[in-house]
């Protein structure tokens, strides 16, 4: 069990950007930037998770999850499926009804 999590835990290329990005601006803050601050921080990571629902909602309306597995990982994505927690993201991006197809 701990290798398929370790596994489904994997960061992907896009993940790995989005890692380097907020190490790079935080290790070299500029005095009074935005880039590096909490907020920028904030606001990378709500980016993130936004482009990550709308894909998420866009793979389960056509009933294909390749593109989410491609950015994601697939492991993540089948795991991800299975949680309580898809299932209410699934209700409130009002796709709950296909998402039981999924």
């Amino acid at each position: 069990e701990d290798q398929v999590l370790r596994i489904a835990c994997r960061l992907t290329a896009s993940e790995s950007a989005l890692a380097a990005r907020l190490d790079t601006a935080c290790r070299e803050p500029i005095l009074g930037a935005w880039e590096g601050s909490g907020g920028w921080v904030r606001a990378q990571l709500h980016a993130h998770f936004v482009q990550l629902g709308r894909e998420a909602a866009a793979n389960v309306l056509t009933g294909n999850a390749n593109s989410l597995s491609s950015s994601c990982g697939g492991a993540w994505v089948r795991m991800w499926a299975r949680t309580v927690n898809f299932q209410q993201w699934a209700a409130a991006a009002g796709v709950h009804g296909a998402a039981r197809l999924w």
